[in-house]
């Protein structure tokens, strides 16, 4: 995935109160969706601890999360919150951000489709 074009989110994470801004980097997830060919359809990314969320093609497509392999620069590594993970843009809207904190998967193991 590093060979693909990389793209910089910038989020608040760390404890409340004790944030920080934190720079992730990897490719948008709609590219590596048509590269697999499965353009349209919903993204169910599972954790290496079994957790799974569903993103619909629509979120992919216009909410442009990416499949983050790169924290402030350095890979991530499994034990935090690698080897990949779904970051999703900031966004003002509440009810999106609730939304999208449930879909951002960490410790991906794999990505399947419907």
């Amino acid at each position: 995935m590093d060979a693909l074009e990389q793209f910089e989110i910038t989020i608040p994470d760390g404890p409340r109160g004790n944030q920080r801004d934190y720079a992730f980097s990897g490719p948008f997830l709609f590219e590596v969706m048509i590269m697999a060919g499965a353009e349209g359809k919903t993204a169910l990314p599972m954790a290496l601890e079994g957790y799974q969320a569903e993103i619909a093609w629509d979120s992919i497509d216009t909410d442009k999360p990416t499949i983050t392999t790169h924290a402030v620069g350095s890979p991530i590594g499994i034990g935090g919150y690698g080897p990949t993970m779904i970051v999703f843009p900031p966004t003002d809207d509440a009810d999106q951000s609730t939304k999208q904190a449930g879909q951002q998967v960490w410790g991906i193991a794999y990505i399947a489709v419907k």
